[in-house]
């Protein structure tokens, strides 16, 4: 489940919009459900999202406007954080790394 409180009407009131703003919202919803939860808000970097996960904040970080400035994020990620064996390259784009 992506826990988000929104935000995309611009009247609307959203405490805060920093790093992991949004974490507080996934994790109550995990506590009171048996559902998977996505945390989203402000996750940017590499080692942010692995540690909401890491510290079971959150089933799984969804990192969409990160993608929308990087669009090989999750590739970036995995070197970053020593994972390059876990995550592949498109096989189309295979011969160029």
């Amino acid at each position: 489940m992506d826990v988000s409180a929104g935000g995309i009407h611009p009247d609307q009131q959203i405490p805060s919009a920093g790093p992991n703003y949004q974490i507080p919202y996934a994790e109550r919803v995990g506590v009171a459900t048996d559902a998977l939860v996505g945390a989203v808000g402000g996750i940017s970097e590499p080692a942010q999202a692995d540690a909401l996960i890491r510290n079971d904040r959150a089933d799984f970080a969804i990192v969409g406007r990160e993608h929308l400035r990087d669009p090989y994020f999750t590739l970036h990620a995995a070197e970053e954080l020593g994972a390059e064996d876990r995550v592949e390259w498109p096989v189309q784009y295979r011969r160029a790394v």
